[in-house]
């Protein structure tokens, strides 16, 4: 969070968002076919750049929001976040009893890529 923290200070927040998406995608993909120290330093890359997300989507959510509706809009974002986000441990479970393990990484790292693109879309309208 503080390496979100102050790349969103220094950078454009909303052209910063997709890279730090985009940036997840290779360490999940990975994690799920890696072992020993390997592993161990994609999962550090994936928790710094899972986690850099944070600080740049809550303020661009303040940025975005008049302050009549900014509790609305963090609702939101928390809502799909927490609540059907939840929903990963389900899927994730499905995957890995018919699947393997294995394949939970790499489902997680494409179901990022429509996120990927919806951003990019957003970028482009604002």
């Amino acid at each position: 969070q503080i390496i979100g923290g102050r790349l969103g200070t220094r950078y454009e927040r909303t052209k910063l968002l997709p890279l730090i998406i985009a940036i997840n995608i290779p360490f999940l993909l990975l994690m799920g076919y890696t072992t020993d120290i390997f592993l161990v330093l994609c999962s550090l890359g994936l928790g710094m750049a899972y986690f850099s997300n944070q600080p740049i989507s809550n303020t661009l959510i303040a940025e975005f929001t008049h302050s009549d509706n900014r509790g609305l809009g963090y609702g939101i974002n928390f809502f799909l976040s927490f609540g059907i986000g939840s929903l990963a441990a389900g899927v994730g479970g499905f995957i890995a009893e018919n699947m393997g393990i294995a394949y939970v990484f790499t489902a997680m790292g494409f179901l990022l890529i429509p996120g990927l693109f919806t951003s990019y879309m957003i970028i482009k309208k604002s």
